[in-house]
């Protein structure tokens, strides 16, 4: 069965270990429940942009250093979609 992971960002995640398992993943930011469903089943438009990067590993975090992250990450700073009126 397809799924879709909707992960509640209030922080940087390590979120690789849901990608090869999930059709897709949604970094909720603070919306309600209601919201991301209504975006997930097209009631309304979604959009936005990552504001951290998101690393592949814990390994990959702990090596960048905080005020300006290094390396490959998995989503880098404002990776997302645009936003949808």
């Amino acid at each position: 069965m397809p799924t879709i992971v909707v992960v509640h960002m209030d922080r940087p995640a390590v979120v690789a270990p849901f990608i090869e398992s999930a059709v897709g993943l949604v970094a909720e930011l603070g919306v309600s429940p209601d919201v991301v469903a209504d975006a997930l089943v097209g009631r309304t438009g979604a959009g936005g942009r990552m504001p951290f990067t998101l690393f592949a590993s814990m390994a990959d975090v702990v090596a960048s250093p905080c005020d300006r992250p290094e390396g490959d990450p998995l989503f880098p700073l404002g990776a997302g979609i645009g936003k949808v009126d």
